[in-house]
């Protein structure tokens, strides 16, 4: 990381394929690099080393979910086109995976696509109604976009029974 972020890049790369070598399941090496990437708008790059992780199987819910909160965040239109085909294999591979549902979700509302959103975050909660991440995004869904105070405000207060302190639920 500090050679990349020293203009070393080359130096970096090479440093970066030989840990994929020796160790193809290292989650914090993917991580890294795949920070200095979006941050460095090397979507193709990006793609590329997703894609060969990913056709491994060398990428773990958490690392998956680190990777794609980042492109989401980073929210131009190449991040979430990498983001939507990185949730889709997700999906693929395990279609009832919570956190790539959510994600597809937070993708979803990114969009302006709250509708669908909106139909995965109650998909969610009817198999986990405790997913404060869940709760939380569908009420605001529900008071932003909807207009239906009462029900997000009924919605919040049903997670913070669950999580009194839970901060995004009280805002």
């Amino acid at each position: 990381v500090t050679l990349y972020k020293k203009g070393e890049i080359e130096k970096a790369n090479n440093i970066f394929g030989s840990i994929y070598k020796l160790s193809p399941n290292d989650h914090g090496t993917l991580i890294a690099e795949s920070e200095l990437l979006i941050d460095d708008h090397k979507w193709e790059k990006l793609s590329g080393r997703l894609m060969a992780c990913f056709g491994h199987n060398s990428i773990d819910d958490n690392t998956a979910g680190i990777i794609t909160r980042k492109l989401l965040l980073f929210a131009n239109p190449s991040s979430l086109k990498i983001a939507e085909e990185f949730i889709g294999m997700r999906l693929k591979q395990s279609p009832n995976s919570n956190d790539a549902n959510k994600a597809l979700a937070m993708l979803y509302q990114i969009k302006g696509l709250t509708s669908k959103s909106a139909a995965i975050y109650n998909r969610i909660l009817a198999k986990n109604p405790d997913d404060l991440v869940a709760i939380n995004n569908l009420a605001w869904i529900i008071c932003e976009e909807e207009g239906d105070y009462q029900k997000a405000l009924e919605l919040a207060e049903t997670g913070l029974r669950k999580t009194p302190y839970y901060i995004d639920l009280i805002d």
